[in-house]
């Protein structure tokens, strides 16, 4: 009953879209990332902050993990994601819909989007 409205099916789909683009990489940079599939979100009004959205919500739940690059001066540089494959050997179905319902709103982005 937690996907039943088309709203969080869409957003659903395009988040497993980019659990697979994931999949298929052992690491990418966020601009990389963000060009290969920013076309899944032709439909929406603000596609940028519905991908960090999203971003946001897979690393909250552990299914992508992410590091910092630190450059020269100390100062955060690029950040780089990856699918975590030990992820579905570590939470429940219970956990994890537990963590689902305990997701950061939307404009409160944790890690990406700056």
């Amino acid at each position: 009953g937690r996907l039943q409205t088309k709203r969080k099916r869409i957003i659903a789909e395009r988040q497993r879209a980019i659990l697979l683009h994931l999949l298929g990489l052992d690491e990418v940079d966020w601009p990389t990332l963000f060009e290969d599939v920013i076309k899944l979100y032709t439909n929406v009004k603000n596609p940028r902050k519905a991908l960090i959205r999203d971003m946001n919500h897979l690393i909250a739940l552990g299914a992508v993990g992410f590091r910092r690059e630190q450059n020269e001066r100390k100062e955060e540089g690029r950040l780089f994601l990856r699918a975590r494959l030990e992820w579905p050997t570590e939470i429940t179905e219970t956990e994890f819909f537990k963590r689902v319902s305990t997701l950061p709103r939307a404009k409160e982005h944790v890690f990406v989007g700056r």
